[in-house]
């Protein structure tokens, strides 16, 4: 599927988590292809700064928004405020490496609150809208291996918020999929971003089956399409994106 640089012109989309990583590759798309952006980053503003540099020479309008989101009740204020959002990506979501008996109850809170509260709240916001005007896109992004239920040793309390995620694509899907709304989910692999330190690097380098971990632009394809008009025809998805990666191998 071939978009040019006006594709998306007359569109806005609002990228949470879109300064880094995942997201920030997602916001290169968006303003690539001629959305106007709304592009959040948590709280470095130099990445922030770097990235709005990079994007300004693009044809859509780009609105740059440094904000730490850790209650979901304001969080879903000051995004809710952004009317017309056409588009809802939200790449944005903290990680807890810990075994079970060393999760407390505050990191279990704040795992569901931000990976899965928020995200709820924000499509029980932005798809009654979309719906009334009959068109949108909202792409969420869950945890490797958390497509479906199953057990982890060592990131329980994150992939339990980020496993839920299906159930909030699959029933905004049979809500809102006849108004002309989509809500997918993409679950990726390890993925090589500038969050993970060298070690971590390494350690997946090693497990990997091809020594090599995704880079953030092969994600891009699979964005373009759930995001374009012809993505609705996937409706209410949890895509996997790993190459076929088993980590219990």
């Amino acid at each position: 599927m071939e978009q040019t640089a006006d594709s998306f012109q007359g569109q806005r989309a609002l990228v949470l988590g879109g300064s880094g990583g995942i997201g920030a590759e997602v916001s290169r798309y968006l303003a690539g292809v001629g959305a106007d952006l709304v592009l959040h980053g948590g709280h470095d503003e130099a990445r922030l700064s770097t990235l709005q540099l990079e994007l300004d020479g693009c044809t859509g309008r780009l609105t740059t928004v440094l904000r730490e989101l850790n209650e979901v009740q304001e969080a879903v204020r000051w995004a809710g405020s952004y009317e017309d959002i056409d588009i809802l990506v939200v790449a944005f979501g903290p990680f807890l490496h810990a075994e079970l008996g060393e999760t407390s109850p505050e990191d279990w809170e704040r795992m569901v609150l931000l990976n899965l509260a928020l995200p709820g709240a924000l499509v029980s916001t932005f798809a009654p809208r979309m719906a009334r005007r009959g068109y949108g896109r909202i792409l969420l992004f869950g945890g490797t291996d958390a497509d479906l239920p199953q057990s982890f040793r060592k990131v329980a309390a994150y992939s339990a918020a980020k496993s839920g995620l299906a159930t909030l694509a699959r029933s905004a899907a049979a809500v809102y999929g006849p108004t002309g709304v989509t809500v997918n989910v993409l679950c990726p692999g390890p993925v090589e971003t500038e969050y993970q330190s060298e070690s971590e690097k390494l350690y997946y380098q090693r497990i990997l089956t091809d020594n090599e971990m995704m880079k953030p632009s092969a994600l891009t394809p699979l964005v373009a399409l759930l995001l374009s008009p012809e993505g609705a025809v996937v409706n209410g998805a949890s895509i996997r994106v790993d190459k076929g990666w088993d980590r219990r191998s």
